[in-house]
């Protein structure tokens, strides 16, 4: 759990808010001296705009092996930060920096630490593009094979990232952890599971697909937590990324349950359908249809309507039932997951 409240830090990471002058900006040894200064715990350091800054980041990287590890585990929070570029990207900033890819997979083939090896694992799941991931299989399947053996216990961001890889030589070593004492919790059946439908298990995507439309059976609707689901379930399609998952998800897309996003404020009340969008955004991170979640805006209902035609175009669904208003400020109190 700590793993996972760390790097949810990486979201929502304030940094580069303070403006800098030009020969700061220019100086990248200086700069990346300064983060790792902040990343110990000084206050008050000045620091430019970091994204796609690659200079700063080899910088950085060259003194980042001889920090102790609460700097490293701070530091690798970064590094997506570097990577990222919004100009390349229409809504989320995926991190599609070469350099700052091969630091994190260095992070996990290398570090010492479980902590950094975890955080960078999740930043290469959810936040690198697949075709990205698997320029590294090989190394990355190396330091997993090094490390677990045959005995992964406690190897979920692991698991994940095998499943990104693409390769059937992971499909192996996730076929054979299911074999071996080390795999224990149903968490860890879960993500080996997910990870093997990733790489074409059609029987194991199956069990993913059926759970999420039984999440959103529209009998469920005055039930939060079943709503909820139906948006994580809607994330584990979108990992997944095979046909079927797409299609799914695209047969949902004029679903009209509504849930809570967080906090006590009206305007968070969201449609299951922004979920969806969200998830589609992972799939496809070039298309700018799907970017609207990522900008952190509501959309409209005609972003809804564009989705709806992109999906007609390229995936052929039908849609037997009508269009949902598109009410998301405005939803009934009927239509409230409390």
């Amino acid at each position: 759990m700590l793993v996972v409240a760390v790097f949810a830090a990486i979201c929502g990471l304030n940094v580069c808010t303070v403006e800098a002058d030009d020969d700061e900006k220019a100086n990248p040894k200086q700069t990346a001296e300064a983060l790792m200064r902040q990343c110990q715990g000084s206050e008050g350091e000045r620091m430019p705009p970091l994204a796609g800054r690659d200079d700063v980041l080899a910088a950085a990287w060259s003194i980042y092996p001889q920090q102790p590890v609460r700097v490293r585990r701070h530091f690798v929070m970064y590094i997506p930060v570097f990577g990222k570029d919004p100009a390349k990207s229409p809504g989320w900033p995926w991190v599609t920096s070469l350099a700052a890819i091969k630091a994190l997979v260095d992070v996990f083939v290398t570090d010492k630490d479980a902590m950094c090896r975890s955080m960078a694992a999740q930043s290469l799941v959810w936040g690198v593009p697949d075709s990205m991931v698997r320029i590294h299989a090989k190394e990355l399947l190396d330091a997993v094979r090094r490390r677990v053996g045959t005995a992964p216990s406690g190897t979920d961001d692991a698991m994940m990232l095998l499943g990104k890889t693409g390769s059937d030589a992971a499909r192996r070593m996730l076929l054979a952890w299911g074999c071996a004492k080390g795999v224990k919790g149903d968490r860890s059946r879960l993500v080996r599971n997910l990870a093997l439908a990733k790489l074409g298990d059609t029987t194991r995507e199956l069990v993913f697909i059926r759970a999420f439309e039984r999440a959103c059976d529209e009998g469920k609707q005055s039930r939060r937590e079943d709503v909820y689901k139906a948006v994580r379930l809607a994330k584990k399609l979108a990992y997944i990324g095979q046909p079927g998952s797409v299609m799914a998800l695209a047969r949902q897309f004029r679903n009209p349950l509504y849930y809570h996003a967080g906090g006590s404020d009206y305007r968070h009340v969201m449609s299951v359908r922004y979920g969806i969008v969200n998830a589609l955004g992972l799939i496809w991170p070039d298309e700018p249809t799907f970017a609207f979640p990522y900008d952190k805006s509501a959309g409209g209902e005609k972003a809804y309507v564009k989705v709806e035609k992109w999906l007609e175009t390229y995936t052929g669904v039908k849609w037997q039932v009508p269009r949902p208003a598109f009410n998301e400020e405005g939803a009934t109190p009927e239509q409230l997951c409390w």
